[in-house]
């Protein structure tokens, strides 16, 4: 019987186990292996980020993309359930997971940084700003009057743009602006000026992104039906 009051008494080992139960319909296995997931998280988590912090500074990435490794780090491992202590360089079974871990960041990391060489590297200038409203954006400085088509999408933006806070705004109009795609991240200066300016961390700026970019779409499919 597991002592979850005392999870320090609970081995790693007992804890991967109860991970690999994910995906069981007994409803107390589930929330067996979420009590595991959480622990297993909150053990490993700062050993990660470190990890995740030196291994972006070595290689020249934002710290923004070290928070992103940690999540995608832990998400593979309770997800994909590869790791095998007899494939492991060490025999200690918490050395061992240590060592899976930051394997998996750096893959991860090396991944990230491919994409980004590949296809991001001289996308950016540099004098990219930060954008609060619909008329601020650089399709507004040209001569050449709007397309109907292209005023119509930017009217539909402005209606999705309501119902949001200033900082979603912000945020939209900035990435859009900047051409940031889904899968991108902003440039830094960019980044350190959102952060600086709406007190949010990166992640929680992604995060609000895509809420905005939710809602603009549902509007879009709704209005492209009733045409």
């Amino acid at each position: 019987m597991l002592d979850w009051d005392n999870h320090k008494k609970i081995s790693t080992e007992d804890l991967v186990e109860l991970i690999s139960w994910r995906g069981d319909e007994d409803p107390e296995v589930q929330e067996n292996s979420k009590r595991a997931g959480a622990i297993f998280f909150d053990r490993f988590r700062d050993k990660v980020i470190q990890k995740c912090e030196v291994l972006c500074k070595r290689w020249s990435q934002p710290l923004m993309v070290a928070e992103e490794l940690v999540e995608e780090t832990f998400s593979k491992f309770f997800t994909r359930q590869k790791f095998d202590i007899n494939k492991s360089l060490s025999d200690d079974y918490d050395v061992a997971v240590e060592l899976y871990l930051y394997r998996i960041s750096f893959n991860a990391l090396v991944d990230r940084y491919r994409r980004s060489v590949s296809k991001y590297a001289s996308k950016y200038t540099g004098e990219e700003d930060l954008v609060y409203d619909i008329t601020d954006l650089d399709i507004f400085n040209g001569t050449v009057e709007s397309s109907t088509k292209l005023k119509e999408k930017l009217w539909l933006l402005e209606r999705a743009l309501d119902s949001c806070n200033w900082k979603q705004r912000l945020i939209y109009l900035t990435y859009m602006n900047a051409g940031v795609a889904e899968s991108e991240y902003p440039p830094r200066h960019l980044s350190k000026k959102l952060r600086d300016v709406t007190g949010l961390t990166q992640r929680s700026i992604r995060v609000n992104k895509k809420i905005v970019s939710d809602k603009i779409k549902l509007i879009m499919d709704i209005y492209a039906k009733k045409k």
